[in-house]
């Protein structure tokens, strides 16, 4: 069983780039990635005389009528476009999963743009060079789910199969939000409000042991040590904790164990106890938040932890014997081979525990997979290393490796 995953977890918290939140007027900008490109599509078929057309031709009151496109990003920044004659164009950032969602004129949900069965995100990751502008075109919405006719999967966006199949269940605890972005249930749509809710989820792993070498063995499947949910919310005036129900016993819920306050983005993240007494299987989460209880209907999650890629860290030694960096390598869930993180991670960080202390990294961005020690470690007095990405969704994968 891993050991001292607390203190894993009290780093981790500590390095948590977590989620913001902007207004409606508010543009997306951040000085460090200007790359933007356009998305455009038609809603043609679904208006007639400012009415709603849905499959099989009956009309629908013109508060239905779809209005604006939303996209928001998993920080929670958000742009909205009109829809103008069945038609919109919005711009998005490049190297980040979007989410496009459809709102009426009161700002009531109406559904949300899914490019294939099982994929609620747009991920902007790997787009083409030559790309500016992807072209949705028809946009047909059936019980809420929009599926454009051209579809950018493997075309303007480069992933292959295996990418997709990463991705569409790394993106599975959006999936309540962009069926029901209203999730505090008064009738709008809870960014629109200056709101946003969201839960992310936190794997430990049980990742192998070095022996005598310098990169550990690890046999796939892994063992997992547990996992842990968050619970965010971006509003004023919240509690001391929150509570946490699960699907399979919800008349056993608990409490928040520790709570992590941004202030710059006046955001606060509630983390549960770690979970080892079930997978997520699928069902309603419920969190009980300032006297009303907050749904959050998640696919089944249970395989998931099987499935996702092995970081595998390498130390490299000076002369002395002491560490001179760790770099690490990508492999599919079953060990196989490796894969590329560009489509799915978005940072490292990692820490090195010996007999006396233990030593912390800081995030290494994407594309890093290497970082140089600027403490003196010697590699005899190491005991473990635990090396942890977090995906793009910014959820976290956290990996033990015995010595």
């Amino acid at each position: 069983m891993i050991k001292n995953y607390s203190l894993w977890f009290v780093i981790l918290l500590s390095s948590l780039i977590l989620f913001a939140s902007c207004n409606k007027d508010d543009e997306i900008v951040n000085p460090d990635n200007q790359n933007k490109i356009v998305l455009k599509g038609n809603i043609p078929s679904l208006y007639k005389n400012s009415m709603i057309k849905i499959n099989g031709g009956q009309n629908v009151s013109s508060d239905s009528t779809i209005t604006k496109v939303i996209v928001f990003y998993p920080n929670g920044f958000y742009t909205i476009a009109n829809v103008v004659d069945g038609k919109f164009s919005i711009e998005v950032e490049k190297g980040t999963p979007a989410f496009m969602i459809f709102a009426g004129p009161n700002d009531n949900y109406l559904g949300f743009l899914s490019l294939r069965d099982g994929f609620e995100s747009i991920p902007l990751v790997k787009v083409s060079d030559n790309v500016t502008t992807i072209d949705l075109q028809n946009i047909l919405l059936s019980n809420k789910v929009g599926s454009p006719t051209h579809n950018p999967l493997g075309t303007e966006i480069l992933l292959s199969d295996e990418e997709q199949q990463i991705l569409s269940m790394f993106d599975d605890f959006f999936y309540p939000i962009v069926r029901n972005p209203d999730v505090d249930g008064n009738g709008k749509i809870d960014l629109l409000e200056n709101k946003f809710y969201r839960l992310q989820v936190l794997w430990f792993y049980m990742g192998g042991n070095f022996g005598s070498n310098l990169t550990p063995s690890f046999t796939p499947p892994l063992r997992y040590d547990g996992w842990k949910l968050a619970f965010s919310a971006q509003e004023d005036n919240v509690p001391e904790f929150v509570t946490f129900f699960y699907p399979w016993n919800p008349s056993a819920p608990s409490q928040s164990e520790q709570t992590k306050y941004l202030p710059q983005w006046n955001t606060t993240v509630y983390f549960s106890r770690m979970i080892n007494e079930s997978l997520p299987i699928g069902g309603i989460y419920k969190i009980y938040f300032k006297n009303q209880y907050l749904n959050f209907d998640i696919p089944d999650q249970s395989s998931a932890f099987r499935n996702c890629p092995i970081i595998v860290p390498t130390v490299t030694l000076n002369s002395d014997s002491s560490i001179q960096k760790v770099s690490w390598t990508y492999y599919n869930a079953s060990g196989s081979g490796v894969v590329d993180p560009a489509a799915f991670a978005a940072r490292v960080n990692f820490g090195i525990e010996t007999f006396s202390r233990s030593y912390n990294s800081p995030n290494i961005e994407m594309p890093g997979n290497q970082f140089t020690l600027d403490e003196k470690i010697y590699w005899n007095t190491v005991t473990r290393v635990w090396i942890s990405y977090h995906d793009i969704f910014d959820n976290h994968y956290i990996f033990g490796y015995d010595k």
